[in-house]
């Protein structure tokens, strides 16, 4: 009888450690994404909560997408970036992401992780600047709504003044995006490689997804107009 005891609880033991151990496994990304989120610093979440990004409208849903980025001067880059979705209490807006530089027949040439913005803003770990600075944004975003974006480009810094416009099908990006996008125009000043620059853009905010992208920009200088711009190459949603 005694030894049968035992044996019960060596096997009960057994089945607690590998419940656990199955708890653990499958709460291991979800802890990791928080703690990416966790991470950063409080000076750029402050920041990040001043600028509108962060803690209203839509949580970044989980998708996947591959991405061409045509730059002036440049060969294009292609990305493929996995957004994981906006944690269970982080603030609206928040994703941990890993993004994937590809070569041109698509094998991954390098892996950097981190917590994207809404598209807008990459935070890496350890960072304490923003690359990307945003003022003055209200999301849900109204027809009309202004708002700014600074960003480092180039050894110079370009500032747009940016308006809300229409929506449009977020399929026009890419087929597989479900939901509507909101058209933002944008037009602002600068320099671009120390050159006094007009620099113009279009930007759409994606609606189920929750995240910009700017598809079109165009930076007119002395030497002529130079475009750049983000298409949508392939599009997956996750699940949450």
């Amino acid at each position: 009888m005694a030894e049968a005891r035992r044996g019960r609880a060596v096997r009960h033991a057994f089945a607690g450690l590998l419940l656990a151990g199955s708890c653990a496994l499958f709460a291991g990304p979800a802890r990791a994404e928080a703690d990416a989120v966790a991470s950063i610093a409080p000076t750029l979440l402050e920041q990040l909560h001043g600028s509108g990004l962060i803690g209203t409208a839509e949580p970044v849903r989980p998708f996947t997408w591959t991405i061409v980025m045509t730059r002036p001067l440049r060969a294009p880059r292609h990305r493929r970036e996995t957004y994981a979705g906006t944690p269970p209490a982080a603030p609206a807006g928040m994703s941990p992401m890993v993004r994937e530089e590809l070569d041109g027949d698509g094998r991954t040439k390098r892996v950097v992780r981190g917590v994207s913005v809404r598209g807008l803003v990459f935070v890496r770990p350890g960072e304490t600047e923003l690359e990307v600075r945003v003022h003055g944004l209200r999301l849900p975003l109204a027809r009309g709504e202004r708002f700014r974006i600074e960003y480092d480009d180039g050894d110079g810094v370009l500032v747009e003044n940016c308006v809300a416009g229409d929506e449009v099908a977020a399929s026009t990006v890419h087929p597989a995006i479900p939901g509507i996008a909101t058209r933002i125009d944008c037009e602002g000043t600068g320099r671009y490689k120390r050159i006094r620059v007009d620099v113009s853009a279009t930007v759409l905010y994606l609606h189920d997804p929750g995240v910009f992208v700017a598809v079109e920009q165009a930076i007119d200088s002395p030497i002529g107009r130079l475009r750049s711009g983000v298409r949508v190459v392939a599009f997956e949603m996750g699940r949450p």
